[in-house]
């Protein structure tokens, strides 16, 4: 989308203060939605497949939870996925007239993919790969397969029944998807988007903290044994 002037000037700000404005992980995630997905990714540290983060905003949930793993000795590429570029404008319009305020339409737009590389490498997170994408155009095939965890924060309906419809295929069993911002109250429409992936694919709602959560389930083992 396009930068308005305050856009670019906040931008330029964070570039030129990067150093001193993100010395320690700042997500953009509530304590207790952070603490879920740690969890969750912790729970996850035994399912094979990469790790997708698809909306990460300035890198802080990126930089915390990819040293998390590598803390508790999980080696998983940390995949992160986001426009770098704010909100695409006609999926805001979508969700602004169904009462998005819009006051938070250029929220995100300050950002870039170098600003949030420099941020990474600063925080001890050098390994996260970007992708600068809309998951609502990107091509499935482009996603990392299998997938043993998703967080999905992006905010507004469109995206996440998108991001939902494109990563469910490629869950390893046992696999954990977190929606983040499925409590209305905050104005976004993300419950939306999840409520229509889970009616289509049959699948109950779940959440927790606010969060919408599925699981796949686990690879069934067999218990037979050989007669004696």
């Amino acid at each position: 989308m396009a930068k308005t002037t305050r856009d670019r000037l906040t931008y330029l700000r964070r570039r030129a203060l990067a150093r001193w404005l993100y010395r320690r992980p700042l997500s953009q995630l509530s304590p207790e939605r952070l603490y879920l997905w740690s969890q969750a990714l912790i729970e996850t540290a035994d399912v094979p497949g990469a790790v997708v983060e698809i909306g990460c905003a300035s890198g802080g949930t990126s930089a915390h939870c990819d040293r998390l793993l590598r803390n508790i000795g999980v080696s998983k590429p940390y995949v992160a996925i986001d426009t770098f570029d704010g909100f695409v404008p006609e999926q805001f319009d979508h969700d602004a007239e169904r009462g998005t305020p819009e006051a938070v339409r250029h929220g995100f737009a300050a950002s870039s993919q170098i600003l949030v590389r420099q941020i990474l490498k600063q925080l001890g997170a050098p390994d996260v790969e970007l992708v600068q994408a809309d998951i609502v155009t990107m091509a499935p095939q482009s996603l990392p397969s299998p997938i043993s965890a998703v967080l999905v924060d992006v905010d507004l309906s469109q995206p996440v029944y998108a991001a939902l419809r494109k990563v469910w295929p490629l869950m390893a069993p046992g696999g954990m998807v977190l929606v983040d911002d499925c409590d209305l109250r905050t104005g976004f429409r993300a419950r939306d988007g999840f409520q229509r992936f889970c009616a289509e694919f049959a699948l109950a709602e779940d959440y927790t903290y606010g969060m919408g959560v599925l699981r796949r389930e686990p690879a069934q083992t067999s218990t037979a044994h050989a007669s004696a």
